[in-house]
């Protein structure tokens, strides 16, 4: 749902349901070819997935400074559906806050130069914390998982 109080404001609010119970049941970590002669040649880890329903709740705002920029900002708000006995550092966390900023140019009328960044989230303290007692337990190393977000991004108007 969105709509504009005045001509320069747009608002915008959004409910998402996410069925995760139906679509993680497990999670299979499978790891070949070491770089390391001593290690195995196949190295696999199936844990339980028991991921929670989630329910996501959004909104957002666009701000017309003038003809040709636009700023937006946004906040995002989901329970995490991972249950910290399920959780791993080998999994991307699920964060339970966002809060979000961009902003976009026209350049001439068929190219607009957009960009954002997340500057804000929360929520997955709890979860990478029993993670890593997890992980240190079972004496393994492991890299989290990390989101990397372009800065900038140049289009073309069709």
């Amino acid at each position: 749902m969105a709509f504009k109080p005045v001509d320069a404001w747009l608002l915008s609010f959004k409910v998402n349901w996410i069925n995760w119970a139906d679509a993680v049941k497990s999670v299979t970590l499978r790891a070949t070819d070491p770089e390391n002669a001593l290690a195995p040649a196949a190295y696999q880890i199936v844990t339980a997935g028991d991921w929670k329903n989630q329910w996501v709740f959004a909104s957002g705002l666009a701000y017309n400074w003038n003809e040709l920029t636009t700023i937006y900002a946004g906040h995002n708000y989901g329970k995490n559906p991972i249950p910290s006995q399920n959780s791993s550092p080998l999994l991307a966390g699920i964060l339970e806050h966002h809060i979000t900023l961009g902003a976009a140019r026209q350049i001439t009328t068929q190219w607009r130069l957009t960009g954002g960044r997340r500057v804000y989230a929360a929520g997955q303290g709890e979860l990478h914390q029993s993670a890593v007692r997890q992980c240190r337990s079972q004496e393994r190393s492991a890299i989290p998982a990390s989101h990397v977000e372009p800065p900038l991004v140049a289009k073309k108007n069709v």
